[in-house]
């Protein structure tokens, strides 16, 4: 009886032992590995770049992982991250920040100063083409928190059949050239002369106001970031305001919905359109009925004036809750590192990625040869202008939207009504 279940307990040893063996290795082995948490912007061409990213670093890296997300639906992106900040459910690394954001997630201490926290964050810089850029506009207070990722600079686009009826061979340079020209093909309710953003969402009007501003001013900044003092009742910003409220109180311009209106022919400008449309309409519309411009200029600003454009900017950047910030850093190397994904984001978005080299490096020419209209884009680069670092950026902008915009798009105010309404009450902001 003792020999039967003394056998009996060598039996169950030998199974048992090497499956507790096992299960411990295997813990081991997950205790090893870090797993980060990586947010990117919700639209299908940045989806479709990033898939095989991942995928490419999870099979290549044994012990960090990346569990890749796009940030997830509901207001704006930057509502979603502050939310996710607040109950701690952020992620290790974001891209899809821009400065204004990002001088409040500074102004909170919930990201890392990555200049301070990686003695190798300017070698990457340099190697990956973006020092001077960087250097260039990408610092809070003398601190770096973020690599850019791409640079959307701003243009108008023209319908090339309504420019041959305006008698054009080039789009118009200034408001009364584009106002004759709208006087020749205007056709109330069914070809209008502009398509303008007459919405208020918060960020729009970086892309019509503050860009114009820039392109007539000569980059002149529209705020001052120490006093909240805005600059648009100057001669650039009335002159600018002015034509607006011309155009929709002519009918030239209406606040309705267009879909592909300049692609179509029913519109004879979109004001203004981001690079990101250039990939889209030119898959629909393979005749490419349009050319990309430079935004309109006041007609006393001289031909020889460098216009400068706002330039939509985001980058990536690492949350100082991230339990694993090495590792965290080596993924970010990792992907700055390799040429090949900066390529590989400029074909699958059509967005120019932040990089000093993008007109000099042959590994990009055949890119800009194929796609003519995104390199009009990407020669605006070197005169592009970031938005405002600005912690208050949302508050700001509402303000400017129901306080001027609105006012001016639907006929309530004239221009320096507006005006003496706004300015006080943005710059009560600082106080």
């Amino acid at each position: 009886m003792m020999k039967r279940l003394f056998l009996f307990l060598i039996v169950v040893t030998m199974i048992v032992y090497p499956s507790v063996l096992f299960a411990n290795g295997e813990k081991e082995k997950a205790d090893t590995v870090t797993t980060l948490k990586l947010w990117t912007q919700p639209n299908p061409n940045s989806e479709r770049f990033w898939k095989p990213v991942i995928d490419e670093f999870n099979s290549t890296h044994d012990k960090i992982q990346v569990d890749w997300k796009t940030i997830p639906t509901g207001g704006s992106s930057e509502e979603i991250i502050l939310t996710a900040i607040a109950t701690g459910t952020q992620p290790d690394i974001c891209t899809n920040i821009f400065s204004g954001f990002l001088a409040q997630l500074v102004e909170n201490d919930v990201v890392v100063p990555l200049d301070q926290e990686f003695g190798d964050f300017w070698d990457l810089a340099k190697s990956s083409k973006m020092e001077n850029l960087i250097k260039k506009g990408w610092g809070i207070n003398g601190k770096y928190y973020e690599l850019p990722m791409y640079v959307n600079t701003m243009q108008d686009w023209y319908n090339k059949d309504l420019l041959a009826k305006a008698g054009l061979a080039v789009p118009p340079r200034t408001y009364s050239e584009f106002l004759d020209a709208a006087s020749k093909i205007s056709d109330p309710g069914n070809v209008f002369a502009a398509e303008i953003n007459y919405k208020t969402s918060w960020w729009s009007r970086w892309f019509d106001l503050e860009n114009s501003y820039y392109a007539a001013s000569g980059g002149k900044p529209y705020i001052d970031v120490e006093t909240g003092r805005l600059n648009f009742d100057d001669k650039y910003g009335k002159a600018y305001l002015n034509f607006i409220a011309e155009l929709f109180a002519k009918k030239y311009a209406e606040p309705v919905d267009i879909k592909d209106g300049v692609l179509k022919g029913t519109v004879f400008m979109k004001h203004p359109q981001g690079p990101w449309s250039v990939k889209g309409a030119n898959e629909r519309f393979p005749n490419k009925p349009y050319v990309v411009a430079n935004p309109l200029v006041p007609d006393f600003v001289p031909a020889s004036q460098q216009v400068y454009v706002f330039a939509d900017t985001k980058g990536m950047v690492m949350f100082k809750s991230a339990k694993n910030k090495e590792a965290a850093w080596e993924f970010m190397k990792w992907y700055y590192s390799d040429i090949k994904h900066i390529i590989s984001w400029l074909e699958e978005t059509g967005q120019a990625p932040a990089r000093e080299d993008l007109m000099t490096n042959p590994l990009f020419t055949e890119y800009w040869k194929n796609n003519p209209e995104v390199a009009q884009y990407a020669k605006m680069i070197p005169y592009s202008i970031p938005p405002a670092s600005i912690p208050n950026t949302v508050e700001v902008h509402n303000l400017i939207n129901s306080e001027l915009w609105e006012p001016i798009i639907f006929g309530k105010k004239t221009v320096d009504q507006a005006l003496s309404d706004l300015i006080p009450k943005v710059q009560a902001l600082w106080k």
